[in-house]
């Protein structure tokens, strides 16, 4: 899809963009293999990732700075929602007049959530001198700052030298008041040209920023849009455009989600069920692809925007009076229950020794180590859910994964989830050396202890 085809949203902070995608000409393609059968391919063994890793790499997005929205507002529901799932990283704004706002990031912090914040130009309360000043009052519980959000559809004059004199600006007082203990990231594109036509950037940046939107097609997608040869808008292809922006740092994407309200004057929107499919498999693709932060956007929906013809609602948690969750929402909280669960192993499972022996088309599989020992193998298909041109669902996508493992325990549970984000568990027991599973489009989760 050309550059032209992309249109921006009104967002605080700055400007919100969302990738259209495959409007017109886009195939929906069978999942990349290559990326998708990274650990875990037919034949071999699977290397663990370490759980807290894992865990550590997603956040969620939200607008406590400001006191007009149901984030600043009503902040206690949404603290107690944002704990209640389980993250614990959050990317919101740096330097507001809020008063409220520097005590509510003390206090999350006090629960081991940690922020990133953006400093931006365009409102002077965010500049440079307020951004350092404000993280210098919440500096115990702040991870990284980050450069403007999108300024390449800001409409600026001269919007390129002014962007990389600021971040030199911000990184210069970054590194003064706070050394190497914060991070700085670079500033958020819409466009693909600024990733590597702005090498000033990277030298004032410690990570690449990367916003990626699929439009309504699923994570796996090997690209869509009128450029889909060139694997335009999938994992691989946005990995390597924000690596190009900082060459030697890790890859933060600080947005990424699927807006759930369908008929909202365009196709690019997914069911919330599909969302619910969707978004687990968006956290674990950026990750295995090598992303160290994956920021879902956005933790709440924002309010309803009757004269937009576009999807605004990207939350995992509605925008009513119980901030109720979505689909996706009570998903991501069941897989990180049960990654976290403390079920001791007595003896700590040998994951070397798990080998994929068959998978079908597009199947993506993953083991994590616990922290107790326990070994967790995370399977799903990386099919489409859904089709936004004709705005119906795709055929259901269903497998078979076949592991085989010379030292399997006679007793695994396998944990599933519905359409709901709910998550049912049953035992499963191996025969012989290998052990079969149903996959779907669904994360699954097979819990192994000895």
């Amino acid at each position: 899809m050309n550059e032209s085809d992309k249109r921006s949203f009104p967002h605080s902070p700055g400007r919100r963009a969302f990738t259209l995608g495959a409007l017109a000409g886009g195939a929906l393609l069978a999942a990349p293999a290559g990326w998708i059968a990274a650990r875990g391919q037919a034949g071999g063994t699977s290397t663990p990732y370490d759980v807290d890793d894992l865990l550590d790499s997603l956040g969620v997005n939200t607008h406590m700075w400001d006191a007009n929205q149901s984030d600043g507002r009503r902040y206690d529901l949404l603290a107690d929602r944002l704990l209640s799932l389980g993250v614990r990283n959050v990317r919101d704004s740096a330097g507001t007049n809020y008063e409220a706002y520097a005590g509510r990031l003390h206090e999350l912090g006090r629960e081991g959530v940690r922020f990133d914040l953006i400093v931006d130009p365009r409102d002077p309360a965010r500049g440079v001198e307020n951004g350092i000043a404000f993280a210098r009052t919440v500096r115990g519980v702040l991870e990284s700052l980050e450069g403007p959000n999108e300024y390449d559809q800001s409409g600026v004059e001269g919007w390129r030298d002014k962007l990389i004199a600021f971040q030199r600006s911000l990184f210069a007082e970054s590194r003064a008041a706070f050394g190497q203990d914060v991070k700085v990231l670079a500033p958020s594109f819409v466009d693909t040209a600024p990733y590597r036509k702005l090498p000033a950037i990277g030298e004032a940046a410690d990570c690449s920023n990367l916003h990626a939107y699929f439009s309504w097609h699923e994570p796996g997608t090997s690209g869509f849009g009128a450029e889909w040869l060139t694997g335009y808008g999938s994992i691989p292809w946005s990995m390597r455009k924000a690596k190009a922006q900082v060459p030697d740092g890790p890859v933060w994407v600080s947005e990424s989600g699927y807006p759930t309200d369908v008929g909202r004057g365009s196709p690019w929107a997914v069911p919330e069920s599909v969302a619910g499919r969707y978004i687990p498999r968006l956290w674990l693709g950026f990750y295995r692809a090598g992303a160290r932060r994956i920021f879902l956007h956005e933790l709440l929906d924002r309010p309803d925007m009757p004269e937009e013809d576009w999807p605004v609602k990207f939350g995992l948690l509605h925008d009513d009076q119980a901030m109720s969750p979505k689909p996706a929402y009570r998903a991501l909280g069941a897989i990180i229950a049960v990654l976290t669960a403390n079920t001791a192993s007595a003896i700590p499972f040998d994951a070397s020794t798990l080998a994929v022996e068959k998978a079908p088309p597009g199947c993506a599989w993953m083991t994590v180590r616990g922290r107790s020992g326990t070994v967790y193998g995370l399977a799903w298909l990386e099919q489409p859910s859904w089709d936004g041109r004709s705005g119906q669902a795709a055929p259901a996508a269903t497998g078979e994964l076949r592991l085989r493992s010379d030292g399997l325990p006679q007793h695994a549970l396998l944990h599933v989830l519905d359409d709901t984000g709910a998550m049912t568990t049953r035992p499963v027991e191996p025969t012989g050396d290998t052990l079969t599973l149903p996959v779907t489009d669904r994360v699954s989760i097979l819990e192994l202890r000895t």
